[in-house]
């Protein structure tokens, strides 16, 4: 979902492992939604998104394999299937995006004996196709232990990584790597006053925290896509410096910390 590495060695190798298993299965559900948004990964690349339904107008071939690249052009890719006239006799047909490709097949059927026709091609070609975004992914326990590695790794980059280890944070950080189905204590809620106080962009990946000394407790809320609040709350036995009634906020755009 886009993101510069700030933590260096802020996790072991299994812990890595762990995370990559729940990190991938969000990729894989994300991938038509940064699509959408155009949002870049680490390396500046928009995903490509696959489609649904995919047809040209006028032709009566229907479900054509595509997508839509990170330019948000549609592409298509040659394909032969076997389908069935409405008297039930069955046929191959293929569509191609090269004369080329076309010929070959043509004169691979030829010689088989088949009998080939050739389709016209529309004067005008017009691709319609279901771009299909679902948000599944928000409630998944994966996008938990996501946001829950999210919230640790915002508190090691503002407070240290040794405070971060201290066992304050052990239900979290054992939550991030648990086996099986954990049942995490954590809320989606929708506050006006939080929402205010961000930077309104869909490219928008936040985290705000606080921590207080004094009462032993503190939160952390993770924002995702501008609007998905996820927010954790810590029970705390803390002695830090910093940790004194602080607040702070963390935004992927324009990557910058406030203080609220």
């Amino acid at each position: 979902m886009g993101g510069e590495l700030k933590v260096q060695d802020g996790s072991c190798e299994n812990c890595n492992v762990s995370f990559s298993s729940a990190e991938a299965k969000i990729k894989t559900a994300t991938t038509t939604l940064l699509n959408l948004l155009q949002i870049e990964n680490r390396d500046g690349i928009v995903p490509n998104a696959p489609l649904e339904n995919v047809e040209i107008r006028g032709m009566d071939m229907k479900n054509l394999n595509g997508f839509m690249n990170g330019g948000g052009e549609i592409n298509l890719s040659s394909v032969v299937r076997e389908s069935k006239t409405a008297d039930g006799k069955r046929f191959r047909q293929g569509f191609f995006l090269t004369k080329e490709a076309g010929d070959k097949f043509a004169t691979r059927a030829a010689a088989k004996g088949a009998q080939v026709i050739e389709r016209d091609t529309p004067e005008r070609i017009v691709i319609e196709a279901d771009y299909v975004v679902t948000l599944p992914f928000i409630g998944s326990l994966e996008t938990r232990k996501v946001v829950a590695k999210i919230a640790l790794t915002a508190i090691a980059l503002e407070y240290g990584v040794p405070f971060s280890l201290s066992t304050d944070f052990d239900a979290l950080r054992n939550f991030c790597i648990a086996k099986g189905t954990p049942k995490p204590r954590v809320w989606f809620f929708a506050n006006q006053g939080i929402m205010t106080a961000q930077t309104r962009t869909v490219h928008q990946h936040s985290v705000m925290c606080y921590m207080s000394a004094g009462m032993q407790k503190g939160w952390v809320l993770v924002t995702l896509f501008e609007g998905f609040f996820i927010w954790w709350k810590l029970r705390l036995n803390i002695r830090h410096p910093k940790a004194n009634n602080s607040a702070s906020s963390m935004t992927h755009l324009p990557r910058s910390v406030f203080r609220p």
